[in-house]
């Protein structure tokens, strides 16, 4: 027996195997003729879903991985490398280079071609009470319907076990597909709630910001307005200076007294007459009370400009007393005003912490979205639960709520079929 028929023997005997393997693991790919029983240990190479054409040129009829007593005693096992007959098939539809891929939706062998094993229908993981997400509604409505439909041909049947499996399958179903939906609507309700924050926190920072440039420009049309009071201030002051040195204001207090201007009269006619003598004598008196009623007159020049200037200056402090007031009422109103249309923002804000508190539990958001029916029918959406027919119809329950009994045919003794006559 050739090697060929050799291997072809013991294959049929780990085909076996695979099955059972393959039937606990349906996700572990069929490598035959890669014995091992974990993928990394088989020199069979899958890359992203295609097998590779470097793997299927060598094969070892007898490889390490198989029992020593299906060798065959009689003969050495051949280990020599050998092409595989379908290398020539391969290469003309894959390319010439050893390490190049084929999109293929099978597993090549070198014994024969093995479709992948199928990953298990959303039905069958409905059955299994596996979870069920991240599907749309289309999908949630169509397994529903076919697992309706089971349930249908199940109780039609009598085949209450099997009917009762489906029926716990649907309740998963609709379990999955509502915590979906509260998925989704959380989702939804953090979207919105992200874009909600970040529009307040936009409307906020804008209207604090205009805020501040309102102050800022009301202060500086009040700091305008406190320098040309200040400008008019010194005016003012400038004016009266000017006006008590004058000449006009000087001659208000330069006057002589009574008795001075006498003793220069005096003086006068003396030296008209030529009379020294005397007229030395009121010369020192006249010059001694000239001296004394200039500084009088100084003194009180000074002490009447002192106070007018007081008098002044008290005007003006009382003129800027009562412009700072004014600024200070016209900035106080503006903050409060501000500050009243700011408490709108607050109040959102309050809802916004209060929506985060909402957003964070899904039974919340489920059941305010289920008072809101009116907008669920404007955006077309049905986010109740679904009503996937908890009960058979009457059509199909075929047995009737007053079922007639099929009774044998009636038994009548011969003897009380005679007449006693």
């Amino acid at each position: 027996m050739s090697n060929y028929e050799s291997a072809t023997g013991i294959i049929s005997t780990y085909e076996d195997e695979l099955n059972l393997n393959q039937e606990s693991s349906p996700q572990k790919f069929k490598t035959v003729p890669a014995f091992a029983t974990k993928p990394e240990e088989t020199r069979f190479k899958l890359a992203q879903n295609r097998s590779t054409s470097d793997t299927d040129c060598v094969y070892d009829p007898f490889p390490p991985e198989s029992p020593r007593k299906i060798r065959s005693p009689d003969k050495a096992p051949d280990r020599s490398p050998r092409k595989s007959p379908r290398i020539s098939n391969r290469s003309s539809n894959c390319g010439s280079t050893s390490n190049s891929t084929c999109n293929s939706s099978m597993n090549e062998t070198l014994f024969g071609t093995i479709q992948r094993a199928q990953s298990p229908s959303l039905k069958d993981r409905a059955l299994k009470m596996e979870p069920i997400f991240d599907l749309s509604k289309d999908q949630y409505e169509n397994l529903l319907g076919e697992l309706v439909d089971e349930r249908k041909k199940l109780a039609s049947s009598y085949n209450f076990r099997d009917s009762q499996k489906v029926t716990d399958a649907i309740k998963h179903v609709e379990a999955c597909q509502i915590k979906q939906q509260k998925y989704e609507l959380q989702v939804e309700a953090i979207h919105e709630y992200d874009e909600l924050v970040a529009d307040f926190t936009q409307r906020l920072a804008a209207f604090d910001q205009e805020t501040e440039e309102l102050e800022k420009e009301l202060r500086g049309k009040l700091a305008q307005q406190r320098a040309r009071i200040l400008a008019n201030h010194q005016r003012e002051l400038d004016r009266h200076v000017k006006k008590w040195s004058s000449d006009a204001m000087r001659r208000q207090y330069n006057h002589a007294s009574f008795q001075l201007r006498t003793l220069q009269k005096q003086f006068r006619l003396l030296m008209l007459e030529c009379r020294f003598a005397e007229a030395e004598g009121i010369k020192a008196t006249i010059d001694k009370m000239s001296e004394n009623e200039q500084k009088d007159a100084s003194k009180q020049m000074r002490l009447d400009f002192e106070a007018a200037t007081a008098k002044l200056k008290a005007k003006l402090d009382v003129e800027m007393t009562s412009y700072e007031q004014r600024a200070q009422v016209q900035i106080r109103q503006l903050q409060q005003k501000r500050s009243w249309l700011r408490l709108s923002f607050l109040n959102k804000q309050r809802k916004i912490e209060q929506r985060a508190e909402q957003v964070k539990d899904q039974d919340k958001l489920w059941n305010m979205k289920q008072l809101q029916r009116k907008d669920e029918l404007a955006r077309g959406e049905a986010l109740s639960k679904p009503n996937t027919a908890a009960r058979l119809n009457e059509e199909d329950v075929k047995d009737r709520e007053n079922p007639t009994l099929p009774l044998p045919p009636l038994h009548v003794p011969e003897a009380m079929m005679r007449t006693n006559r």
